[in-house]
């Protein structure tokens, strides 16, 4: 939608004239020919990530949206003890492939979300924070959108850097 220049409530919406169409296929085209590959499975496990990711000669980074959404290979007592497992995989995945996994994931429900987030507020285990190397959230700033288009500030937060710098910046 957004290299297009197409509304993304239009697309999601499937209310399209031909123009739009047409930049949409056209953008899909180009963006096609990029060296990225996403996987949409919903029962997508951290072995078949590593399957990909060996069978991929130049990959340079790996991309998880999100990491709650993952299930085992194993099974589970507590969710908590399975987020744990995933994390340590998708860890030694990284060090072993020698590239940067990113990882999403989601915020305990009680947390505000104009408020900055802290450790603590990682859902479900906290081995998300024990195995990352370096733990950014992103907040809003604005309780509401502004209506002239203006940009929305967002809080950034380095909370945990094992190599570097931890801050607050406003965006």
């Amino acid at each position: 939608a957004r290299y297009s220049t197409v509304g993304m409530d239009a697309l999601i919406d499937n209310e399209l004239g031909a123009d739009e169409w047409k930049k949409i296929g056209e953008t899909a085209g180009k963006l096609s020919s990029l060296p990225f590959t996403i996987c949409d499975d919903p029962y997508v496990t951290t072995a078949r990530i590593r399957a990909m990711a060996r069978s991929m000669p130049h990959l340079k980074l790996i991309c998880i949206d999100y990491l709650t959404l993952m299930r085992s290979t194993k099974s589970y007592e507590k969710r908590y003890l399975e987020i744990g497992a995933m994390t340590r995989e998708l860890k030694m995945l990284a060090q072993e492939l020698r590239i940067p996994v990113v990882v999403l994931s989601q915020l305990n429900r009680d947390k505000d979300e104009t408020q900055m987030p802290g450790l603590r507020d990682l859902r479900e285990s906290g081995d998300i924070e024990q195995d990352a190397n370096k733990v950014v959230f992103i907040w809003k700033l604005d309780e509401h959108t502004p209506d002239d288009g203006s940009p929305v500030r967002v809080g950034v937060r380095v909370a945990k850097n094992r190599r570097g710098k931890t801050g607050v910046v406003v965006m």
